[in-house]
């Protein structure tokens, strides 16, 4: 459960900047498409948003027991770090 959480607040900020621009999503795959485009976003975010992605994907569809081996707590510090980059972003900061 603590997997899906955390996409929840990767998902959730990242519609943020797609609300910012007039954007309103269709599909998780194509949100993370869309932050592809945006400049000032680092890799670190974008990796980190794939990878919670396709844990929380397996999580919630998969028909057997999963494991899930990726460092949640890493990538929990991630998304800290993301939520304050959107911010400023939405925010026009520099």
């Amino acid at each position: 459960m603590g997997a899906i959480a955390l996409y929840n607040a990767f998902f959730h900020c990242s519609r943020a900047v797609l609300w910012k621009e007039g954007i309103r999503e269709r599909s998780h795959y194509c949100i993370a498409r869309f932050l592809e485009t945006v400049p000032k976003l680092k890799e670190i975010f974008l990796d980190a948003f794939e990878t919670i992605m396709s844990i929380r994907h397996t999580a919630q569809y998969a028909t057997e027991q999963i494991t899930i081996g990726e460092d949640l707590e890493e990538l929990a510090h991630i998304c800290e770090a993301y939520i304050k980059e959107v911010k400023q972003l939405i925010q026009n900061k520099p």
